[in-house]
């Protein structure tokens, strides 16, 4: 299905880059200094984000459901432009993604969305 000339999966990308920087309470160059067990998310700002996106083009029930693989995989793609990093046991998009999944998908879609899948 394509609106506006642009395919779904397209736009749930940019919607996704749009809300990952402001999802998590650590950043790049404070990661370190936050537990891996910590609570981690603040989804005001997304919320607002998905809010004022959804004015102009509503999410279908497919975006939605795999909003969730969408933000993993924007922090994925992030993850590849700082791959001369080197090996480290842990490093900041690992956290992101060790993050969601202790979340869950049903969560973050409560807590993005407002509703439950």
């Amino acid at each position: 299905m394509k609106e506006n000339g642009d395919s779904p999966g397209a736009i749930s990308e940019l919607l996704a880059c749009l809300i990952q920087p402001v999802l998590f309470t650590f950043r790049w160059d404070t990661w370190s200094q936050v537990s891996p067990n910590e609570q981690v998310f603040d989804f005001t700002g997304p919320r607002r984000v998905v809010s004022i996106y959804q004015q102009y083009r509503a999410l279908n029930p497919t975006e939605k459901k795999y909003f969730f693989d969408v933000v993993k995989l924007v922090i994925l793609i992030d993850c590849l432009w700082f791959y001369e990093r080197g090996e480290a046991h842990d490093f900041y998009e690992k956290r992101q993604i060790d993050a969601l999944d202790r979340l869950g998908r049903d969560r973050f879609h409560q807590a993005l969305f407002g509703e439950t899948r």
